[in-house]
């Protein structure tokens, strides 16, 4: 397992051509004949307060790398920055596990974890990126999400399955395992198939991709809005909340990567525009009959508002995207349903 400080000596990498800033000199030197192109990005790795002297998780003279990066970035128009970002009470804090120090290590499903100091809560300021960063055009914040999203789409349903049963909508104790046996041949041999042929297209494809995930989460996303807003119950808006705070890093990540992907090609806008326009579907049409998901819709989105309320909140923003102006087709099909 990499030290989060070794990690943090090198707060900068490249995507293409590859860039790294240390407070060393000889890699100094290194970085000075870089010569970045328009398909260049510097990656700036979790340049977080934390992670600066005074914070809870400090690098020793971690400051020292700041004007390096601001310098370095100069030279690149395409720059990325990450945050480190952590739920409250994140499994890999000594203070979640009664009796353990920080750098002590506990035994998980996965193997061992080190416990660090609670560090990078999101929201917070120790979370913040460092106010002496200086890089306008950083065109994109990613935060680091990818350890829970694996497993909480899962854990959204089993906190939702509780939920009915405590509620008094007794479920099957295999509900999941009835779910998974429920989803249609033909939609487990397309997702197969469907690689196959998208893999013509190459890297153009990936425009795609990233657009129709983008759609599919902000539906989801607003899903969750507008159930909670219409069941009207305390507990159940306090756990879709959290859910949806979730949910709108997935749309937020989508969205942006759709972005990049687009502006950098004319034929992956067009391409992206043709896949969209022709055959995207609601989010879960495929795995579950169409009566259900049909159902799902017309329920949270019923009438002129609800329609509004998704074209407002989702094919709008689609419409941002490069190549999306004036594309209704997302809003018309939920309407054809929900109307």
């Amino acid at each position: 397992m990499l030290d989060r400080r070794q990690i943090l000596a090198g707060l900068g990498k490249a995507l293409g051509t590859a860039a790294t800033a240390t407070v060393f000199a000889n890699q100094l030197w290194a970085a000075a004949q870089i010569k970045p192109d328009g398909t260049s990005a510097l990656v700036v790795i979790d340049v977080q307060n934390c992670f600066l002297p005074g914070g809870s998780l400090a690098v020793r003279d971690g400051d020292q790398v700041v004007p390096i990066i601001n310098r370095i970035a100069k030279g690149f128009a395409n720059v990325v920055l990450t945050q480190d970002w952590h739920t409250p009470g994140h499994v890999s804090f000594a203070t979640s596990h009664g009796g353990k120090k920080p750098f002590e290590t506990v035994d998980l499903k996965y193997g061992k974890q080190v416990l660090w100091p609670d560090h990078c809560v999101q929201g917070t300021e120790g979370a913040a990126l460092s106010k002496e960063l200086a890089i306008p055009q950083a065109a994109l914040v990613i935060r680091k999400f990818m350890e829970r999203w694996s497993v909480e789409e899962n854990e959204h349903a089993e906190l939702l399955n509780r939920f009915l049963n405590e509620a008094g909508y007794p479920t099957s104790e295999c509900w999941q395992a009835e779910a998974r046996a429920a989803i249609p041949f033909r939609y487990t041999f397309e997702n197969r198939l469907y690689p196959i042929i998208t893999n013509c297209f190459g890297k153009y494809f990936s425009g795609a991709h990233m657009v129709w995930g983008a759609i599919n989460e902000m539906t989801t996303l607003q899903g969750y809005r507008r159930l909670w807003r219409l069941a009207d119950h305390p507990v159940l808006e306090q756990l879709l909340r959290a859910v949806a705070r979730e949910e709108s890093v997935h749309s937020h990540f989508y969205w942006s990567i759709a972005r990049l992907k687009l502006e950098r090609s004319g034929y992956t806008r067009a391409l992206a525009r043709f896949i969209i326009g022709k055959f995207w579907s609601p989010v879960g049409q495929g795995t579950k009959p169409q009566a259900e998901t049909d159902y799902v819709i017309a329920t949270l989105f019923k009438g002129r508002d609800g329609v509004d309320f998704f074209d407002q909140n989702v094919n709008q923003r689609l419409q941002l995207l490069p190549g999306f102006v004036g594309l209704e087709n997302v809003s018309q099909r939920i309407a054809r349903i929900a109307l």
